[in-house]
Parts: structure tokens; sequence; C-alpha cells
């Protein structure tokens, strides 16, 4: 799964005209707190270690530039507190640092009633999908993590052009086969085929935007 998806946003790059720039976001959406470990840990660190070598390697060979031509991010959005036993809090707690130590940019983990953690639970994939598109759309520009793009400079080099959207998620077996990875894997794939389509995302302390050129989905097989 990570060979491909850093494989095509290399493609992808290569055929950019000039010094366009292009943010790629990367979005985990997952059930439980631990399931970062438990199934994606290979990936995020493949993404993280891949990510600080491209961008080295683009600072490297662009050093009279404020910038290199690609920059990333990777989020994490945790649809449960994985209260099943109720140790929801203690899992909470245990996630964020997780995630601190493996580099995560940003998480979130919800506690919503539609969303209980359980196998006998059974998760609307509209709730799901309209929950991806908040947190790309809403949740991610009030980060700060994108840059403002300056439309009126000189200066172009600065800007970011497009903006890509990778969303990873589980199978439709989820994997372990728990109901909630499934439903997960079901709310993804009903984003992506029939979701909110907002073109473009405000970019922090500016009045400008930030083109969305794609978002994508992959699968944990």
């Amino acid at each position: 799964i990570t060979d491909d998806l850093i494989a095509s946003h290399n493609s992808n790059n290569n055929n950019s005209e000039g010094t366009a720039k292009c943010r790629i976001i990367y979005l985990l959406v997952i059930a439980h707190p631990d399931d970062e470990i438990m199934f994606f840990y290979p990936t995020i660190r493949s993404i993280v270690g891949r990510r600080r070598k491209l961008e080295s390697n683009l600072s490297n060979s662009n050093k009279n530039k404020k910038n290199g031509d690609i920059t990333s991010s990777i989020h994490i959005l945790c649809l449960s507190n994985g209260n099943y036993d109720l140790l929801g809090k203690i899992r909470h707690k245990e996630m964020v640092r997780a995630c601190q130590e493996l580099k995560v940019d940003s998480v979130e983990i919800l506690n919503d009633d539609r969303l209980q953690d359980g196998p006998n639970e059974c998760w609307d994939r509209n709730v799901i999908s309209n929950l991806v598109g908040d947190y790309i759309y809403k949740k991610i520009p009030s980060l700060s993590l994108l840059p403002a793009m300056n439309k009126n400079s000189d200066d172009r080099n600065n800007t970011i052009s497009t903006t890509t959207v990778n969303i990873l998620t589980f199978d439709q077996k989820g994997v372990s086969y728990h109901p909630n990875h499934v439903d997960c894997c079901e709310g993804v794939r009903h984003f992506i085929q029939y979701g909110d389509r907002r073109e473009k995302i405000a970019a922090p302390s500016s009045k400008d935007e930030l083109e969305i050129g794609s978002v994508k989905g992959f699968e944990l097989v």
C-alpha cells in the first residue's frame, strides 16, 4: 500500500510544470485506539520516513529556493475511543502519546453516540462519510498546517498549487473481520463515491483558497 502511494505521488509531481508545489495530506480513518499500532504501524512509519527523505532530497537540490516542491502531513481520525471495556479515557490518552512518538501531525479521537465501540454495534456509513468530509475540509485547515497561498505575490515559488488527499483505512473484511473496521471501510468508500466534493479549502491566515487536486482512498489488505 505505501509503495504504491509514494510512487503515484512521485509520478504525478514529475509532470508538474515549473516550480509548482504540491501539498499531500495522508488521512488514516480507523475504528479504535491501538488500530494505528496493530494494523497501520508499518504504513505510518514508512510514510513518515519517506516524507523526511523526500523533503530532505528536495531541499538539498533546491538550495536557492525557500521551500521544497512537495510538502506533506499525516493525520488520524479515530471514530471511537474504544470504550467497549469502559477504558475509553485511558485508551484515548495512550493513543495520543503513541501518535506523538510516531510523529503524526494531528489525531482526533471521537466519542460519538452513533459510533460506539463493540462487535454488535452497527455504524452508519453516511455518518462516517460526513465525518471524513468535515475532517478534510474543516478540521485540517484549522490546524494551520497548510501554508497560505499568496496570489498577489510576485514570488510564485512559495505558493501551493494543489492539494492531494489520500485516505487510508481497512479493507472490506476489516482486516480482522471486526464489524467496526468493516464499517470504516464502507464509510470511506461511500465518501469517495458519493461524499461532499467541496473543491477548495480555505487556507489559514489567508482569504485565498487551496485547490483540492484529488481525493483518493486506499485499503489495508
